[in-house]
């Protein structure tokens, strides 16, 4: 599942607390601010991980096997997994490249009930994100209710609008002054809505204190339900 556009790291960051029952791995594929493991909760990022992946020669000599990328994994929940710094694993430098992406996400489908895939908005990365979104089984995209952001997220469709049956839309961080429903269902006619967000000022503290140990209200918890259960 790819998520992209506004608001999407805190929002994978809760959908995957909030999945119950399933093996859910989480790939951070933002390469310019690639910050998940620190909003998940995890405040030191693993030395031994660290070090592997500065490793010039174990990313050299690395080989497609699931117990060499199960090195690069950071347990995170006892059924949330974590690949971040994945700007250094694909680096074209190393034999983690774009062209490995599928092979790697194939070994990965085998281990996981859901792979997350954050993306970034940089266009430099264009050409992965179109891989990534080629590769998932579902694209979630978040829209705010204004007229600049519902621009950009039409332009964005349009990029991607090969997939346009993989796509599903979260009306994300609503407010009394954003657009109304039943306007933006008459916007993004050809896609399926699959619920909406309010703008909830705890977001910031979930930003800043993670996910991991802050309470996540009814509220969010009765909105992001709703979604999982249409997902």
């Amino acid at each position: 599942m790819d998520v992209q556009e506004f608001g999407k790291t805190i929002f994978i960051s809760i959908l995957a607390k909030l999945i119950k029952n399933k093996k859910i791995l989480i790939i951070d594929f933002d390469f310019i601010n690639n910050n998940l493991y620190s909003l998940l909760g995890v405040k030191k990022y693993p030395k031994e991980i660290k070090e592997k992946i500065k490793d010039k020669e174990f990313l050299t000599e690395f080989k497609l096997e699931e117990k060499n990328i199960q090195k690069l994994i950071l347990k995170v929940d006892k059924n949330i997994e974590l690949i971040s710094s994945t700007n250094l694993i694909f680096d074209e430098k190393y034999i983690l490249n774009k062209e490995k992406i599928e092979e790697v996400l194939k070994i990965l489908k085998n281990k996981y009930d859901i792979i997350l895939i954050d993306t970034t908005q940089d266009t430099r990365y264009k050409n992965i994100n179109k891989l990534l979104i080629k590769l998932s089984d579902k694209i979630i995209c978040l829209t705010l209710g204004n007229l600049i952001y519902l621009k950009r997220s039409l332009n964005l469709l349009e990029e991607i609008n090969e997939e346009k049956k993989k796509i599903e839309i979260v009306y994300n961080q609503k407010n009394k002054y954003t657009i109304n429903r039943k306007i933006l269902e008459l916007i993004f006619y050809k896609y399926k809505i699959i619920g909406e967000l309010n703008y909830n000022i705890k977001y910031n503290k979930i930003i800043n204190k993670n996910v991991n140990k802050l309470y996540i209200d009814k509220k969010t918890r009765k909105e992001f339900k709703e979604i999982i259960n249409k997902v």
